[in-house]
C-alpha cells in the first residue's frame, strides 16, 4: 500500500487544520509553514505545540516553561536528567533551543511529511506535550521543596541567578516571547 503524503502540494495549513478539527485543538497561529497549537492539560495549564515545515519534514516541538540567559546559567542537574530521559523516550528528545529571549529546554521530534498522518500526529503531539508537562510538574515540585541542587557549592537552584520561570502571563505572548508570532522563532 503506497504512502499518501497529506502535506503534498502545499497543503500544510489545510492538513494541520483538519488535524485540529478532528482533535478539537485550538490553532493559535497557522500558515503554510508554521503552526502553534494549544493543548489544555489536566493540570489546568496549557502546553503549546509548535510545528515547522522544512521541505519534506515537519518539526514538532514543545518548549518548557524555563528560559535561561546563557549556557553558564543552565542547571547541570536538570540537563543530566533530561539527557537520561532521552534514552528512555521513544518519541521526542530534549534539547536546548536558542530563542530571542534566551535558552529554553525543548522537547522535539522530526518526522517525514509522507509518514505524518492523523494517528502519527496524535501520538507525537500527545507524547511531546505529556513529556513536557511531566517534567514541568517535577520542576514545580522541586521548586516548592527548595529547588534543584546544581553542585556542592550551590545547594539551591536560584531562579534569580540561574534563570527565570516563565510566568503564566508570558504564555499569552507566544512560544518564543515575541508577542505571539511564529516568525520570531530562531
Amino acid at each position: 500500500m503506497p504512502i499518501i503524503d497529506l502535506f503534498a502540494g502545499g497543503k500544510f495549513k489545510e492538513t494541520i487544520q483538519q488535524f485540529c478539527d478532528t482533535m478539537q485543538l485550538q490553532a493559535r497561529e497557522l500558515d503554510d509553514e508554521h503552526a502553534l497549537l494549544v493543548f489544555d492539560m489536566d493540570s489546568g495549564r496549557q502546553q503549546y505545540l509548535y510545528l515547522e515545515r522544512m521541505d519534506d519534514l515537519v518539526e514538532l516541538s514543545v518548549q518548557s516553561m524555563m528560559i535561561f540567559d546563557g549556557p553558564e546559567t543552565l542547571p547541570h542537574e536538570l540537563s543530566s536528567m533530561l539527557l537520561q530521559r532521552n534514552t528512555e523516550n521513544v518519541y521526542g528528545c530534549w534539547c536546548i533551543e536558542e530563542t530571542t529571549d534566551g535558552l529554553v529546554y525543548t522537547c522535539m521530534h522530526t518526522v517525514e511529511t509522507a509518514r505524518l498522518d492523523l494517528e502519527v500526529f496524535k501520538t507525537l503531539a500527545g507524547e511531546l506535550v505529556s513529556e513536557v508537562e511531566e517534567v514541568e510538574a517535577i520542576l514545580l515540585e522541586l521548586g516548592k521543596n527548595g529547588g534543584l541542587e546544581e553542585d556542592e557549592e550551590d545547594d539551591d537552584w536560584d531562579e534569580e541567578e540561574d534563570g527565570e520561570w516563565l510566568e503564566e502571563d508570558d504564555e499569552e505572548e507566544g512560544m518564543d516571547g515575541t508577542g505571539g508570532g511564529v516568525d520570531g522563532k530562531d
